[in-house]
């Protein structure tokens, strides 16, 4: 997927340019089941799709397990030939807590 011919007819154009938008990270700011998921998911298999990232380079976060597990699911069926298990895909707190864990011996912090 690399281009909006490709994309759902059911998504709007703000939906499709932010999923297209190449200018660099992109936050997305929307309320409650305005399609912040679904634009997620398409963007992930943009990036990874026009080989803009590696699977393993999209960190991918939300708030709660089980929108880290939709998310994971949706991405996943978008993808079928990538191993979305190998993905940064969690919950904001689960993922930085791994990285700090990753990186406990450059920390000046001590260990307790």
């Amino acid at each position: 997927m690399t281009k909006a011919a490709e994309l759902p007819a059911h998504l709007t154009g703000e939906q499709k340019d932010a999923i297209l938008y190449d200018g660099g990270p992109l936050l997305i700011i929307a309320r409650p089941g305005s399609g912040k998921t679904e634009v997620l998911t398409w963007r992930v298999a943009f990036l990874i799709g026009a080989g803009c990232s590696a699977p393993a380079n999209c960190l991918v976060s939300t708030f709660t397990r089980k929108a880290a597990l939709e998310l994971q699911d949706r991405i996943q069926r978008k993808l079928p030939d990538v191993d979305v298990q190998q993905m940064p895909i969690g919950t904001i707190h689960s993922l930085y807590a791994s990285i700090l864990r990753d990186h406990q011996t450059n920390s000046p912090v001590p260990r307790g």
